[in-house]
């Protein structure tokens, strides 16, 4: 009896396992089929793990590898075997296609993702500046910008194009969102990345000489059980939660990686002699407290790195009554509007136009943040979570008074706030 019960158990585990095993292999061929029917199943995020945050979650290989497959992008048989992909620039010299365009004019030099080479429904910076025959005098304006670019991917394309061109100018522009690309080796398709090594950057992933298909076939997402993974991420899952300890070791890994990579990238500048700035984007819908634009802020602070931030430029502007987004960023789309490119353009302009171009950065950035709309309570709050010694102060402080840590945080983060806004 017992022998036979035992049996019967193994008979059920193997009809188990074997199912299971059937019911994989049916939902993959569903998801990776043609068919338009199974259309609903394809979200990456239902199948890759990694990290959640408010703002910006922290999309892995295996995501973007699967947004690769399920919406059918497209490959590059022939890939930079530095950058991966490229864009207003000859794929083997990194010669700008409008290059001759610059005469004997001094070079403006602007690199960044999509947020600087921008969408073909606006006015782009070149269109901007090479129109204003102020600017296009004596200077051209040539767009490096390339579209899904990390920090890693932006310092590389500069370092291996600005000694091309006699005394530069040079803007070196990132998306806040940014330093989450520098932590893949994957995105559109693969791109180099830098590893940590000691005290300095490693260059990985190079030379890139693989088709995007090629790699992804070599390389698949690394997901065990597509069906498992659909429930682990689901409302159904129980145990859903977010590690928060996992989060925020991310956190301080992509803030590591990144501040090494600017730094990099501003010293390089610095020791060539060039005139440069930085100038930073924030998604419109990112509210002013996130926690990677006070991270950028703090960095450029750290290193005196000369930067401008396009979100004082929108929060200054006084050209309508009332704030409407849409007036900065594209609906349904975040990328600049005309309006939002023109108004940096300008400030660009004011910079690279004059004698003393630090003096300039530092007034621009006084005159911005003077009028700025008052901080908000949250913008004060992430700073005091962001710093654990000020946290630890708040924790004695609301046990002093009897009151729990979050009320000591808000009561804080509100001095802070009218303490700021009384001295302006």
């Amino acid at each position: 009896m017992k022998k036979k019960w035992i049996g019967n158990l193994i008979l059920l585990l193997i009809s188990t396992v074997f199912a299971l095993i059937v019911v994989e292999l049916v939902f993959r061929f569903m998801l990776f089929s043609k068919s338009k029917s199974f259309e609903s199943l394809r979200d990456p995020s239902a199948y890759a793990v990694y990290p959640k945050d408010d703002s910006e979650d922290f999309h892995n290989e295996d995501y973007w590898k699967l947004v690769y497959r399920f919406r059918n992008r497209n490959n590059i048989e022939n890939p930079q075997p530095l950058l991966g992909w490229w864009g207003f620039f000859n794929r083997e010299t990194l010669e700008h296609v409008d290059e001759e365009q610059m005469q004997a004019r001094r070079p403006v030099l602007l690199y960044g993702d999509s947020f600087a080479k921008c969408v073909d429904s606006v006015r782009c910076f070149e269109d901007i500046l090479n129109n204003d025959s102020t600017f296009s005098s004596d200077h051209y304006l040539l767009n490096y910008g390339v579209g899904g670019y990390g920090i890693d991917q932006i310092c590389l394309l500069v370092e291996e194009t600005v000694d091309r061109f006699e005394n530069p100018f040079v803007i070196f522009s990132l998306l806040t969102a940014d330093m989450d690309r520098s932590m893949l080796q994957f995105r559109d398709a693969q791109k180099p990345y830098f590893e940590i090594k000691g005290d300095k950057l490693e260059l990985r992933g190079v030379p890139i000489d693989q088709s995007t298909d090629e790699f992804v076939k070599d390389n698949p997402p690394s997901i065990r059980s597509y069906l498992f993974n659909r429930f682990r991420n689901s409302i159904l899952n129980p145990a859903k939660k977010q590690n928060q300890d996992k989060k925020e070791a991310y956190i301080e890994g992509i803030k590591e990686l990144n501040e090494m990579i600017i730094t990099r990238a501003h010293e390089n500048l610095k020791k060539s002699g060039l005139d440069y700035v930085f100038l930073i984007f924030h998604p419109e819908h990112h509210a002013a407290s996130e926690w990677r634009i006070s991270f950028l802020r703090d960095l450029c602070d750290k290193h005196s790195i000369p930067s401008i931030f396009d979100l004082d430029i929108r929060e200054n502007d006084s050209t309508y009554a009332s704030y409407d987004p849409y007036h900065y960023a594209i609906r349904g789309d975040g990328h600049p509007t005309s309006y939002m490119n023109t108004l940096i353009a300008r400030e660009l302009k004011q910079i690279i136009l004059g004698n003393d171009n630090l003096g300039i950065v530092k007034e621009i950035n006084n005159r911005n943040l003077g009028s700025v709309v008052s901080r908000d309570i949250e913008y004060y709050k992430n700073q005091i979570l962001s710093s654990p010694e000020w946290l630890e102060h708040m924790k004695e402080k609301a046990e002093i008074r009897g009151i729990t840590l979050d009320s000591m945080i808000y009561l804080d983060a509100k001095y802070m706030m009218e303490t700021k806004n009384s001295s302006r």
